[in-house]
């Protein structure tokens, strides 16, 4: 089986009828598909649209869309293969939003899409290999109630604990800032960041911002936007980088993005 390979293939879930998220952690997929193991899914399980959208994605991708319908199938078995790392890279952002929890929920990654993104992992695993849920938020976000809010600790501790998928969450970040009880942020507290630790390299002239028009004393990052942190990287001849290397090193990096409005961008 092949995978796509034609970077320009965009394809779009549509359910007329699916007006939110399920509400209900770890969000199992609607008993009754044939290649999902039944005795990991209660019979109780209502339809879940949002697994039934992923479902189908996957299909119009191409991914083993022969064998819709059959136990067999594996949609990512032409990227992912027994033994493999897998990085799956979140959009979780922040904890919390002005407009409450649905404000939350269209900021940030729902737990019902990461379960069924790590569904056809662990097929594609075949019980060997290793998964990192993983992100680098803003500095002030708490990693932890992100990820409970979203539902996707409930999906990780699920698969972890009740499918013995090899998972783990992950916070990017080296350190992270508190806010006072106005919203102030006031001090850096050191976070352990990734085990692995990071990989610094120089694009150089390869960089989108080695560019004449572009000023690099004038870059700024959400991280550190009052300080001049970015021109430490970025010179008329340098674009430094810091990476981890937890995602450098896996064999596979699943992003999974988000579509929202954005106040400064329009849409991100």
């Amino acid at each position: 089986m092949e995978a796509v390979r034609d970077d320009n293939v965009v394809v779009v879930g549509h359910d007329p009828d699916l007006v939110g998220y399920p509400d209900v952690p770890p969000f199992h997929p609607t008993a009754g598909y044939p290649e999902i193991d039944s005795r990991a899914i209660p019979t109780t399980a209502s339809r879940n649209g949002v697994f039934d959208l992923v479902r189908g994605c996957f299909a119009r991708l191409g991914l083993d869309s022969e064998r819709f319908g059959s136990a067999h199938r594996n949609p990512l078995g032409g990227l992912i293969n027994p033994g493999n790392t897998v990085f799956v890279k979140l959009n979780l952002v922040v904890d919390d939003h002005f407009l409450g929890l649905p404000g939350l929920l269209g900021t940030i990654n729902h737990g019902s899409v990461l379960r069924a993104i790590l569904e056809y992992v662990f097929i594609a695993l075949e019980g060997r290999g290793t998964v990192t849920v993983a992100d680098s938020p803003i500095k002030e976000t708490d990693f932890e109630a992100a990820l409970s809010r979203s539902g996707c600790r409930h999906v990780i501790s699920h698969l972890k604990n009740e499918r013995r998928l090899e998972v783990r969450a992950l916070d990017l970040r080296d350190y992270t800032t508190d806010r006072d009880a106005n919203g102030i942020m006031m001090n850096h507290r050191k976070l352990e960041g990734d085990p692995a630790g990071y990989v610094q390299f120089d694009l150089g002239e390869r960089s989108f911002f080695h560019d004449r028009d572009v000023d690099h004393r004038r870059l700024r990052s959400t991280a550190e936007y009052y300080t001049q942190k970015c021109a430490e990287g970025h010179d008329a001849r340098h674009h430094r980088y810091s990476i981890s290397r937890s995602l450098i090193e896996a064999d596979v990096l699943i992003s999974l993005s988000k579509m929202k409005v954005h106040r400064k961008a329009g849409t991100t």
